[in-house]
């Protein structure tokens, strides 16, 4: 007997799931993924039960083409993973359940090895498509991660099978913000999980994929990106080339900066997201790619729009959404665009190569006359900017244009360290003496939508909680309040400062003691131990009637901040839970804070 070709098998299997499904209210990627889930479990119904959140499939194929990384919550998911079609965009599959750090740190805490593995991946979740097919304690852990703004991932798979707690990890992750793909019942597994990604693989390949991220690679797992400044540089080359030729190019070719760094001179190819003619101007649109870089300007459009002028040289200005510098300090002098120096040379360079290369050609359009005038704009630097510090350091009207080596190498802690101190200085110098400090949004959201701060009177710090304070007490700060998420917060309540999860976990063992020590019995102190996400414990806490331990958590935050800053400073405290609602205020209430003088 001759047996049919297994493609074929797979070909005909598509085709009759395809006829059973019928009509149904999704997407067509999301359809040939219901499809494959059909496939590997032989039960057409069970596929059209899964859920995408808004543009899930779509990211996660974005994802994969950029290079990211696929981390699983168990061998059997990475195992069951076609790792070739993830490899040739620049990524890999990992699964860290086996590392001897996990398992020791699992047996010491008495936890699951892949709700541990899942803290042992750290930074390397952000940008990275998280497959989990069997385990609900990954899932939560994860969950919690993402509450405390260590982890983004680009996409949560999240399928774990059981009856205990996989639903609900399931629920819970349906109710965030971040991409995923679920499904709302016990059933799931490591195979749906694989296919899962395997669908997106197939996806991605018919996709392809932007060249210029396999040639800048990756630094620690995560994906260089480019700068605003080299964005400037290809969109004034796209727009050069459409201005003398005609041409719409749907990429050029832009040469990084001469420096110390691996891609130094290094020449990219950078897709161009439209080009053509305005009047007597060519234009040209590129999209900023920060990698896997938290960068608010990623995927903003860069245009430039380029004329021909009779004076020699490329002269540059800015438009709409580039900034305009209005203070001295900085690298572009007072009233210019700021556009810093490297970019500006990208950009002339750029505009002059693509002449030249029009001449070399034989097109005399390109010849005369002998110069230039180029005008670089963002559509929406204006808006971008707002979540910036440009308006505080003098920068208005929008973004800046920067980048000394065209590149952007993602979350360099030193650099945000040294932005932090250098605005801290900078508010000093204006002779400010009284800072607010908050870790992020949750404590932002309060600040500017409760109190109705501005943005100039606060500092955000991320994870850098004691270097923050270190630059406060360094600028002569008189008084320092911290804001922030009482998850944040249990951490530097136990003499936490740097709150990366990589350093210390200590936030429910800290809620703990705090309820023992307001009166809580010992029964509740368990259950808060027994938690996944610190969030819970408010709800918990206050059925229970044991507010008084959010008060010790301020007093406590505010007795390692006196201790941090060597009792030179006076302190304040503000607890927060995940809605941005006060749970506790120290030394004064609420209403009591004169907030007036951290204007």
């Amino acid at each position: 007997m001759q047996h049919p070709k297994p493609n074929a098998i797979t070909e005909n299997s598509f085709e009759i799931i395809e006829g059973r499904l019928g009509p149904l209210d999704v997407t067509e990627a999301e359809r040939s993924l219901i499809i494959r889930i059909a496939h590997t479990t032989g039960d057409v119904e069970f596929g059209t039960t899964f859920t995408f959140s808004d543009g899930a499939v779509d990211a996660a194929v974005e994802a994969l083409r950029g290079g990211c990384d696929v981390i699983t919550d168990v061998e059997t998911v990475r195992t069951g993973i076609r790792e070739k079609p993830i490899e040739a965009f620049g990524g890999g599959v990992h699964c860290f359940l086996n590392e001897t750090d996990v398992i020791r740190r699992a047996k010491r805490e008495e936890t699951t090895r892949s709700a541990v593995a899942m803290r042992f991946a750290g930074e390397r979740l952000n940008g990275a498509i998280v497959a989990i097919g069997n385990a609900p304690t990954a899932l939560l852990e994860l969950i919690e991660m993402i509450e405390e703004g260590i982890a983004r991932p680009a996409v949560v798979i999240g399928v774990p099978v059981g009856f205990v707690r996989a639903l609900e990890s399931k629920e819970i992750l349906h109710r965030t913000d971040v991409p995923h793909i679920t499904v709302l019942s016990e059933r799931g597994g490591s195979t749906i999980a694989a296919t899962i990604v395997n669908g997106i693989g197939v996806l991605a390949a018919e996709a392809g994929a932007p060249s210029y991220r396999t040639a800048l690679g990756k630094v620690s797992g995560k994906q260089r990106g480019i700068t605003t400044g080299t964005c400037a540089a290809a969109a004034a080359k796209a727009a050069t080339l459409s201005l003398l030729s005609g041409s719409v190019p749907e990429s050029v070719e832009i040469r990084l900066p001469s420096s110390k760094r691996p891609y130094s001179n290094r020449v990219l190819e950078v897709p161009v997201l439209r080009a053509g003619i305005e009047g007597d101007a060519g234009y040209a649109a590129v999209q900023k790619d920060a990698g896997d870089d938290n960068d608010v300007t990623h995927e903003a459009e860069i245009v430039a729009h380029v004329r021909r002028r009779e004076e020699v040289g490329v002269a540059i200005e800015g438009g709409k959404g580039v900034g305009r510098v209005t203070r001295d300090g900085l690298p572009v002098p007072p009233g210019r665009p700021a556009i810093n120096p490297v970019p500006l040379r990208m950009i002339r360079l750029a505009v002059q190569d693509a002449a030249e290369s029009l001449l070399e050609k034989g097109e005399e359009s390109a010849a005369a006359p002998h110069g230039f005038e180029v005008e670089i704009s963002v559509p929406k630097g204006e808006e971008i900017a707002e979540q910036t510090w440009n308006p505080r350091l003098g920068i208005e009207g929008g973004i800046s244009i920067i980048g000394t080596a065209g590149v952007v190498e993602p979350r360099d802690s030193d650099a945000f360290r040294r932005s932090i101190e250098a605005l801290v200085k900078g508010y000093a110098a204006s002779g400010r003496t009284h800072f607010i400090v908050t870790p992020g949004y949750v404590g932002e959201r309060y600040l500017f939508e409760r109190i109705g701060v501005t943005e100039e009177s606060v500092v955000t710090c991320g994870d850098h909680v004691g270097a923050t304070l270190d630059s406060c007490l360094k600028a002569g700060a008189e008084s320092v309040s911290f804001v922030g998420h009482l998850s944040k917060l249990a951490k530097v309540a136990a003499g936490v400062f740097d709150t990366h999860s990589k350093y210390a976990d200590a936030r429910l063992e800290t809620l703990a003691a705090l309820v023992a020590a307001a009166g809580a019995p010992v029964e509740l102190t368990r259950e808060i131990l027994d938690l996944k996400l610190a969030e819970e414990a408010v709800v918990m806490i206050r059925e229970a009637g044991f507010e008084e331990a959010f008060s010790l958590l301020a007093q406590r935050v505010c007795a390692r901040m006196r201790l941090r800053m060597k009792e030179r400073v006076e302190v304040g405290c503000v607890v927060l839970s995940l809605d941005a609602e006060p749970l506790a205020t120290w030394p004064n209430a609420e209403g009591d804070i004169d907030w007036n003088r951290f204007g």
